[in-house]
């Protein structure tokens, strides 16, 4: 895992079905297919400490 704490990071984070793809400033982090994941809401979360978000975007794909 990066260590990302103390400063800005990107994420980018792709789910188109059952397949989820996430990249931490460039780097993948993750990538699952789960029948789970093919619908429902989208939700931003932390585990603890402080956590800003900024410029987050949504697109269709």
């Amino acid at each position: 895992m990066p260590k990302a704490a103390g400063k800005w990071n990107t994420y980018e984070i792709t789910a188109k079905g059952p397949k989820m793809t996430v990249i931490l400033n460039g780097q993948k982090t993750a990538d699952v297919e789960d029948g789970k994941l093919a619908s429902g809401p989208i939700a931003l979360q932390y585990g603890s400490g402080v956590v800003k978000f900024r410029k987050v975007q949504i697109k269709e794909l």
